[in-house]
Formats: C-alpha cells, sequence, structure tokens
C-alpha cells in the first residue's frame, strides 16, 4: 500500500479494504460488493497518472460512476451519501 499524495483524510471513520490486483477487475468489484462496501474507489496506473480516481456506487441500480481528482475522492463520496446503503 501507498500513500497518495495528496488525500486529505476527515474526522469521519472511512473503512478502506484494499483488493490490489491478482484478479480481474470484475472479480475485484464483485468482492467490493460482497464486503457491503457503498463505494469502490479505482486507483489502476491510467488514474493515477491522470490525478484521477474512479468512484463506482455499488447500491445504486444503474451502477453509476464518476471520475475525480483523486484529493477529491473522499469529499465525493461523502458529499453523495458516505455508508448509505440504496
Amino acid at each position: 500500500f501507498r500513500n497518495v499524495t495528496g488525500v486529505q483524510t476527515c474526522a469521519l471513520p472511512i473503512y478502506v479494504l484494499l483488493h490490489c490486483g491478482g484478479v480481474s477487475f470484475k472479480s475485484q468489484f464483485r468482492r467490493a460488493d460482497a464486503s457491503g462496501a457503498a463505494y469502490a474507489v479505482v486507483l489502476g496506473e491510467d488514474e493515477i497518472a491522470q490525478g484521477q480516481a474512479t468512484i463506482k456506487d455499488l447500491r445504486e441500480a444503474s451502477a453509476s460512476q464518476a471520475q475525480v481528482p483523486i484529493v477529491e475522492a473522499a469529499n465525493y463520496i461523502l458529499e453523495h451519501g458516505f455508508g448509505v446503503k440504496h
């Protein structure tokens, strides 16, 4: 695990479960969904090179996702219903 420069922490307890490679993205998303996570945050090589995080809502039927600057990832999740299961 590497700390990404510029990511700010917040006072709320945010629990992070890491799945770093070894299996397909599809399998990693299934694991995230099975864990009960509300969101999956993808920080692949392309995202890091662009300074972006892909955030996928695992509880929304449309499985929406957004790309946001890495430094804004936590704020995005907080603003869009942190920990709230739809």
